[in-house]
Protein backbone atom coordinates (compact mmCIF):
# COMPACT_ATOMS: atom_id res chain seq x y z
CA UNK A 1 0.00 0.00 0.00
CA UNK A 2 1.35 3.42 -0.95
CA UNK A 3 1.78 5.84 1.89
CA UNK A 4 0.57 9.40 1.41
CA UNK A 5 3.28 12.05 1.63
CA UNK A 6 3.53 13.73 4.99
CA UNK A 7 2.99 17.41 4.24
CA UNK A 8 4.38 18.44 7.62
CA UNK A 9 7.70 16.81 6.69
CA UNK A 10 8.10 18.85 3.50
CA UNK A 11 10.33 21.94 3.53
CA UNK A 12 8.55 25.18 4.33
CA UNK A 13 7.82 27.28 1.26
CA UNK A 14 6.72 30.89 1.20
CA UNK A 15 7.02 33.24 4.09
CA UNK A 16 6.13 36.61 5.43
CA UNK A 17 7.89 39.88 4.81
CA UNK A 18 10.22 41.42 7.31
CA UNK A 19 8.17 43.87 9.41
CA UNK A 20 10.36 46.69 8.07
CA UNK A 21 8.39 46.35 4.80
CA UNK A 22 5.54 48.15 6.58
CA UNK A 23 7.56 51.36 6.18
CA UNK A 24 6.76 51.12 2.44
CA UNK A 25 3.47 52.26 0.98
CA UNK A 26 1.04 49.48 0.08
CA UNK A 27 1.79 50.05 -3.61
CA UNK A 28 5.54 49.71 -3.04
CA UNK A 29 4.98 46.54 -0.97
CA UNK A 30 2.93 44.97 -3.76
CA UNK A 31 5.44 45.97 -6.44
CA UNK A 32 8.20 44.41 -4.33
CA UNK A 33 6.16 41.20 -4.06
CA UNK A 34 5.64 41.10 -7.84
CA UNK A 35 9.44 41.44 -8.28
CA UNK A 36 10.09 38.67 -5.73
CA UNK A 37 11.70 41.03 -3.23
CA UNK A 38 9.01 40.21 -0.65
CA UNK A 39 8.11 36.53 -0.24
CA UNK A 40 4.88 35.13 -1.59
CA UNK A 41 2.65 34.02 1.34
CA UNK A 42 2.41 30.27 2.01
CA UNK A 43 -1.09 30.03 0.45
CA UNK A 44 0.47 31.20 -2.80
CA UNK A 45 2.88 28.28 -2.77
CA UNK A 46 0.14 25.85 -1.77
CA UNK A 47 -2.01 26.58 -4.83
CA UNK A 48 0.61 28.16 -7.14
CA UNK A 49 -0.93 31.64 -6.90
CA UNK A 50 1.32 34.65 -7.47
CA UNK A 51 0.95 38.37 -8.04
CA UNK A 52 1.97 39.42 -11.55
CA UNK A 53 0.97 43.10 -11.65
CA UNK A 54 0.51 45.92 -9.16
CA UNK A 55 -0.31 49.51 -10.08
CA UNK A 56 -2.13 52.43 -8.54
CA UNK A 57 -5.45 50.90 -7.47
CA UNK A 58 -4.91 47.63 -9.34
CA UNK A 59 -3.50 44.19 -8.64
CA UNK A 60 -3.53 40.95 -10.66
CA UNK A 61 -2.94 37.40 -9.43
CA UNK A 62 -2.58 34.21 -11.47
CA UNK A 63 -3.01 30.64 -10.34
CA UNK A 64 -2.77 27.45 -12.40
CA UNK A 65 -5.98 25.48 -12.85
CA UNK A 66 -4.92 22.39 -10.92
CA UNK A 67 -6.66 19.06 -10.45
CA UNK A 68 -5.88 19.24 -6.74
CA UNK A 69 -8.37 22.12 -6.39
CA UNK A 70 -11.36 20.36 -7.96
CA UNK A 71 -14.37 19.05 -6.06
CA UNK A 72 -15.77 15.55 -6.56
CA UNK A 73 -17.79 16.83 -9.52
CA UNK A 74 -14.61 17.76 -11.39
CA UNK A 75 -15.40 21.49 -11.10
CA UNK A 76 -14.02 24.07 -8.73
CA UNK A 77 -16.10 25.02 -5.73
CA UNK A 78 -16.65 28.63 -4.74
CA UNK A 79 -13.73 28.53 -2.32
CA UNK A 80 -11.22 28.32 -5.17
CA UNK A 81 -12.65 31.48 -6.69
CA UNK A 82 -12.62 33.11 -3.27
CA UNK A 83 -8.91 32.36 -2.73
CA UNK A 84 -7.68 34.00 -5.90
CA UNK A 85 -10.32 36.76 -5.76
CA UNK A 86 -9.57 37.76 -2.17
CA UNK A 87 -5.88 38.14 -3.00
CA UNK A 88 -6.57 40.50 -5.91
CA UNK A 89 -9.34 42.38 -4.09
CA UNK A 90 -7.35 42.94 -0.91
CA UNK A 91 -4.15 43.85 -2.67
CA UNK A 92 -5.96 46.36 -4.90
CA UNK A 93 -7.00 48.11 -1.68
CA UNK A 94 -3.48 47.70 -0.30
CA UNK A 95 -2.06 49.64 -3.27
CA UNK A 96 -3.95 52.69 -2.03
CA UNK A 97 -2.73 52.79 1.57
CA UNK A 98 0.16 54.75 3.06
CA UNK A 99 3.13 53.25 4.93
CA UNK A 100 2.39 51.57 8.26
CA UNK A 101 -1.06 50.46 7.11
CA UNK A 102 -2.48 46.94 6.92
CA UNK A 103 -5.77 45.66 5.52
CA UNK A 104 -8.13 42.81 6.34
CA UNK A 105 -11.13 41.57 4.37
CA UNK A 106 -14.42 42.23 6.13
CA UNK A 107 -16.80 41.28 3.31
CA UNK A 108 -16.42 39.30 0.07
CA UNK A 109 -19.09 38.74 -2.57
CA UNK A 110 -18.67 36.67 -5.74
CA UNK A 111 -21.03 35.95 -8.62
CA UNK A 112 -20.04 32.92 -10.69
CA UNK A 113 -20.86 33.12 -14.39
CA UNK A 114 -19.52 29.84 -15.77
CA UNK A 115 -17.96 26.68 -14.36
CA UNK A 116 -14.22 26.37 -13.98
CA UNK A 117 -11.98 23.41 -13.39
CA UNK A 118 -8.65 21.91 -14.38
CA UNK A 119 -9.52 22.50 -18.05
CA UNK A 120 -9.55 26.28 -17.42
CA UNK A 121 -5.80 26.57 -18.02
CA UNK A 122 -5.21 29.20 -15.37
CA UNK A 123 -7.24 31.63 -13.34
CA UNK A 124 -6.52 35.33 -13.55
CA UNK A 125 -7.99 37.69 -10.96
CA UNK A 126 -7.75 41.41 -11.67
CA UNK A 127 -8.63 43.59 -8.70
CA UNK A 128 -9.48 47.28 -8.95
CA UNK A 129 -9.80 49.80 -6.13
CA UNK A 130 -13.23 51.47 -6.27
CA UNK A 131 -13.19 53.71 -3.19
CA UNK A 132 -11.11 54.24 -0.10
CA UNK A 133 -11.26 56.22 3.11
CA UNK A 134 -8.76 56.20 5.96
CA UNK A 135 -10.46 53.11 7.46
CA UNK A 136 -12.31 51.27 4.65
CA UNK A 137 -11.53 50.23 1.09
CA UNK A 138 -13.93 48.92 -1.57
CA UNK A 139 -12.65 46.93 -4.54
CA UNK A 140 -13.97 44.80 -7.39
CA UNK A 141 -12.54 41.80 -9.23
CA UNK A 142 -12.90 40.07 -12.59
CA UNK A 143 -11.81 36.42 -12.68
CA UNK A 144 -11.05 34.94 -16.08
CA UNK A 145 -9.99 31.54 -17.34
CA UNK A 146 -6.96 30.86 -19.55
CA UNK A 147 -8.90 31.87 -22.67
CA UNK A 148 -9.89 35.25 -21.21
CA UNK A 149 -13.52 34.27 -20.54
CA UNK A 150 -15.12 35.87 -17.49
CA UNK A 151 -15.93 33.18 -14.94
CA UNK A 152 -16.68 35.36 -11.90
CA UNK A 153 -17.16 38.95 -10.77
CA UNK A 154 -17.00 40.17 -7.21
CA UNK A 155 -16.45 42.90 -4.71
CA UNK A 156 -14.89 43.26 -1.30
CA UNK A 157 -14.81 45.64 1.60
CA UNK A 158 -11.58 45.78 3.58
CA UNK A 159 -10.79 47.43 6.86
CA UNK A 160 -7.68 49.58 6.82
CA UNK A 161 -5.69 49.96 10.01
CA UNK A 162 -2.84 52.40 10.54
CA UNK A 163 -0.09 51.07 12.77
CA UNK A 164 2.19 53.12 14.96
CA UNK A 165 5.61 53.18 13.25
CA UNK A 166 8.27 51.12 14.97
CA UNK A 167 11.92 50.29 14.40
CA UNK A 168 12.92 46.80 13.40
Amino acid sequence: MNEYPKVWEEPVRGGYPDPSALALSGLDRMRAMVKGQIPNPPIGHLIGMRPVEAGVGTCTFLTPASECLQAGTGHYGGGVGALVSDAALGCAVLTGVPPWSVISTSQLSLSFLRPAGPWSGRLSARGKLVHTTSTVGLSEVHVEDGEGRLIAHGSSRCFIQRLKPFET
